[in-house]
């Protein structure tokens, strides 16, 4: 059996500039833009792991039909969680509602903030990132585990 591991989450969006200025004014995000005529797209890939998909004709033969999976929320780490509130409050958005797991992580709820999507801010210490164990329809239990990056993104343009 191959063994893998998620490597980002690609969400279609209307205007690939103002996602990723979005996504830059408030989480200091930074993306590389691709042309992918073959497939009809233009592709921003950024190092958070998240990619931003824009289509550039009337039906793109990679998006025609197929990418419509549903997503639950978009949960942004952050290493500051008040700097990003203020950020998102700044950005015309409001918090929805906010919580502390039983593991210590702060989470809060900004409602469907990024292009329709709940998105979810939560802060994790340095070098640490938040893990989630679920069994049936409740999480069990929520902690800290140590992380290490695949891929060194610092100086990459």
């Amino acid at each position: 059996m191959s063994s893998g591991r998620l490597d980002r989450i690609a969400l279609i969006v209307d205007d690939l500039e103002a996602a990723m200025a979005q996504m830059g004014a408030i989480f200091d995000m930074a993306f590389v833009v691709l042309h992918v005529d073959t497939m009809g797209l233009r592709v921003a890939i950024g190092e958070s792991g998240l990619e931003l998909v824009e289509k550039t004709g009337p039906d793109p033969i990679a998006v025609e039909g197929i990418w419509r999976a549903p997503i639950a929320s978009l949960e942004v780490r952050v290493d500051d969680i008040d700097a990003a509130i203020a950020a998102m409050k700044t950005a015309g958005y409001e918090v929805h509602h906010s919580l502390v797991t039983p593991g210590g992580v702060p989470k809060v709820q900004m409602g469907n903030a990024f292009h329709g999507l709940p998105t979810l801010l939560y802060a994790a210490p340095p070098g640490k990132t938040y893990v989630e164990a679920v069994t049936g329809r409740s999480v069990t239990e929520s902690a800290f585990a140590d992380y290490t990056p695949a891929i060194d993104w610092a100086g990459r343009q």
